[in-house]
């Protein structure tokens, strides 16, 4: 099999290029945080929320326009919490990864990769709520994962689209985006009707992860 042909001059140096424009990018990024990090830490009204929210999510896709994140409340230490997420695609944890690599220390905040688990919250989409509690899950080895068949009361076919949509976000709130991305394979969505076998609630569903597939 021939090898394969070395670089040239000017692809290495577009490759470089590319490089330090991304470093650029992930800096500046930091920068107007750090500029504007007192009004992201005590908005005091909505309208204040969204206008600082809409100007991060701006900044944000400067660097990479799928990435995402998520400012959690005030914390008993007193800080909050600024997690940099992947939208749930696993090819741009990297990305995540080398954003995260070159935060600043700030002693208000801890900044941290990917949306963290917390307990699931209801959801819902157009006149239809899901209760974060009613859901029930199967979890069993996959060849590329664990799948899992999660029972959600009311759920039909022609609504198919809604409910995938909330629970996925489900899944993510419940096993954080890390987990879901890298170790859940498929995942089935059925009635509730339809339950049989050994079950666990999404609370219950990260030990029920541990005992398939343990960490290493």
């Amino acid at each position: 099999m021939p090898e394969n042909p070395p670089l040239s001059f000017f692809q290495r140096a577009l490759g470089a290029m590319g490089f330090r424009k991304s470093a650029m990018r992930r800096q500046a990024f930091w920068d107007w945080f750090q500029r504007n990090e007192e009004r992201l830490f005590t908005f005091q009204s909505r309208s204040a929320w969204q206008a600082i929210n809409k100007e991060t999510a701006a900044e944000l896709e400067k660097v990479h326009p799928d990435l995402t994140y998520e400012c959690g409340g005030v914390q008993e230490n007193g800080r909050r919490e600024f997690a940099i997420g992947a939208n749930g695609d696993a090819t741009l944890f990297p990305e995540v990864e080398a954003l995260c690599a070159v935060a600043p220390s700030l002693p208000r905040w801890n900044i941290v990769k990917f949306r963290q688990p917390r307990e699931a919250a209801d959801l819902a989409f157009h006149a239809t709520l899901v209760e974060a509690r009613s859901l029930k899950v199967a979890a069993k080895p996959g060849r590329y994962g664990i799948n899992l068949v999660i029972y959600v009361p009311g759920y039909t076919v022609a609504e198919h689209e809604g409910y995938r949509r909330v629970v996925s976000e489900m899944l993510v709130q419940a096993l954080g985006e890390y987990d879901r991305a890298t170790r859940i394979d498929k995942v089935e969505l059925q009635t509730d009707d339809a339950r049989k076998g050994k079950t666990c609630s999404l609370l219950e569903l990260p030990h029920a992860l541990d005992a398939i597939s343990p960490r290493s």
